[in-house]
């Protein structure tokens, strides 16, 4: 940052004298500041206006010799909100001040990022292979490349999508707590620079960047607003991960207990014999809704989707009555297992009139049926 001050410092002096002063010697800046402003006093300006430019010089270079003792980002732009505050100084002033200033940090802007450039290109990347050893190059379309602690590191699209959601639809007791998205590789946070280089990578390459990573951007990547605004879609993204990576002994314990917490435990009789692997392919829609009971926040969505549940296990069970169990053929004396069954839920269902309705026409009837069953 104390490239910063050397082009204001550059940009400001008029004379060979004060240009070849070094920002760290205080005295003889101010010296040879006064030194040139009593020459410029002799040319032919009026005296308002050189009174302008040397009371402008002066807060440039009590700006820029203050800078040394303190954090040099925050003092920068407090220092410019205080002179924009500051009712003293004239207006006039303020926008000489201002101008140097947008100068400074525009010229300051460009040469950073021509040694940023130039740093990037002739970084060799720390790793060669992806996240499942499969080798990689920055040269590829799907690969995106970071810099962090001055060392580069690549990553392809799946899995830089993969390290970021699954830092965010973290949960803890039932409650949305995302953490921090780090480098695997250096186990470093991410920097903000970092994450608005992975969002504009993204939605560059895509027509659609990934919703909680959207929901992040769109919170200025500040993890507590993220999760107060996207709670319900953290929660949805846990739950679909959780379908998605949850083992079939998992899976198959959670449909046996929604069975019984939703009443059908008695009207639906799966037999120990029915292929595991088609059970829970034709059952993963239904467990869908029973982890979001487990994971509702509050008992009107929990209520909800209860509801929803019950309805679409009274489907399946009006569709088929004898779904699961063992069945023998009456010709060739052969075991097999029923397993037709309605969709659930799903795009096309009543189409025609589902832009008419908010509320399930079955909701009534299959609450006075459930009623019945304790």
């Amino acid at each position: 940052m104390k490239t910063f001050f050397n082009i204001l410092h550059k940009q400001t002096a008029k004379s060979n004298e004060l240009y070849g002063v070094s920002i760290d010697d205080a005295n003889e800046l101010y010296r040879m500041l006064f030194t040139e402003e009593l020459k410029c006093l002799e040319k032919n300006i009026t005296p308002i206006h050189q009174t302008h430019i040397i009371s402008t010089k002066l807060l440039i270079y009590m700006f820029i010799v203050n800078s040394v003792d303190h954090n040099v980002i925050n003092y920068k732009y407090n220092y410019i909100r205080k002179m924009d505050k500051n009712t003293f100084f004239r207006q006039e002033i303020k926008d000489m001040f201002f101008d140097a200033f947008c100068l400074a940090q525009n010229t300051y802007n460009v040469v950073n990022r021509l040694v940023y450039r130039w740093k990037f290109r002739r970084m060799k990347p720390c790793n060669t292979a992806d996240l499942f050893m499969n080798e990689i190059n920055e040269n590829q379309c799907n690969v995106i490349s970071l810099v962090q602690e001055d060392r580069k590191y690549i990553f392809t699209v799946t899995d830089i999508i993969n390290i970021v959601e699954n830092c965010l639809c973290n949960m803890l007791a039932n409650l949305a707590a995302s953490t921090v998205s780090k480098n695997p590789y250096n186990n470093v946070p991410f920097t903000k620079a970092n994450l608005y280089n992975i969002y504009f990578f993204l939605h560059g390459k895509y027509l659609s960047v990934p919703p909680l990573i959207r929901e992040y951007f769109n919170s200025g990547f500040n993890l507590i607003n993220f999760q107060n605004s996207c709670e319900i879609l953290i929660r949805e993204e846990y739950v679909n991960r959780f379908m998605k990576n949850a083992s079939d002994t998992l899976l198959y314990n959670h449909f046996k207990n929604m069975l019984n917490r939703a009443g059908y435990y008695n009207k639906i009789k799966v037999h120990s014999e029915f292929p595991r692997k088609r059970l829970l392919e034709i059952m993963r829609p239904y467990l869908k809704i029973y982890i979001q009971i487990i994971f509702s926040y509050s008992d009107y969505h929990s209520n909800m989707y209860m509801t929803n549940l019950k309805n679409e296990l009274s489907r399946l069970h009006t569709y088929n009555p004898i779904f699961g169990r063992k069945m023998y053929d009456m010709k060739t004396n052969e075991p097999y297992f029923p397993d037709e069954h309605p969709k659930v839920g799903g795009y096309f269902r009543d189409f025609e009139k589902s832009h008419l309705t908010a509320l399930d026409d079955e909701d009534d009837h299959d609450d006075r049926d459930d009623n019945n069953d304790y």
